[in-house]
């Protein structure tokens, strides 16, 4: 998990697109290739803290439901 402070919805997208383009492009294992799902949620439209979990996992599970290596930014 990464929170990102003062950051907007749009902004996190962005850097989290950046961090899975970067994974993507790393050298781990000989002939593979590294990806991962990130899943965005921001603060604004929730509750509490349960409640933005249950909408990061919601992103998380969407983004690998849509093929993986994405990014996906969900509404509480």
């Amino acid at each position: 998990m990464i929170l990102l402070y003062n950051t907007d919805e749009a902004s996190s997208i962005d850097i989290a697109e950046e961090i899975r383009k970067g994974i993507e492009d790393l050298s781990l294992i000989p002939n593979r290739t590294v990806t991962v799902s990130i899943g965005v949620a921001g603060l604004s439209s929730v509750r509490d803290w349960k409640q933005w979990m249950n909408v990061c996992d919601k992103s998380l599970y969407e983004a690998k439901n849509l093929g993986r290596n994405r990014v996906v930014a969900c509404e509480g």
